[in-house]
């Protein structure tokens, strides 16, 4: 998913993330390269920002930084599945249920059958 931070890329000014480069003293600028738009053929492990300068200027808009919160990202795509969650779960109980009644008819015919 393309997003930036809890709620927005705003998070990162106070991040433990940020604080730590500068308390080595490295410029880690605004926000993470993950949080810049990222170049075709880029992935989440070997991230390439399409500018990295761009994507720190404090006024970076959507072309250069992925503004949206990832809270509400993850919120969004759980609540478009849910129903695939709740379908399958409700698929398995089934077949739980159906396996429990098969056994109970073959344990009570057991007394049926004459033995030899």
């Amino acid at each position: 998913q393309e997003c930036c931070g809890s709620t927005g890329s705003s998070d990162w000014a106070e991040s433990g993330w940020r604080t730590e480069a500068a308390t080595n003293g490295e410029d880690a600028g605004l926000v993470p390269i993950t949080c810049c738009t990222q170049l075709d053929g880029a992935t989440a492990l070997n991230p390439i920002a399409k500018s990295f300068g761009r994507c720190q200027q404090p006024d970076a808009g959507r072309e250069w930084r992925h503004l949206e919160g990832c809270h509400a990202k993850l919120q969004q795509w759980f609540d478009f599945h849910s129903f695939i969650f709740i379908a399958v779960g409700f698929g398995f109980a089934a077949f739980q249920l159906i396996g429990i009644i098969a056994a109970i008819c073959l344990c009570r015919q057991i007394h049926d059958y004459t033995y030899i």
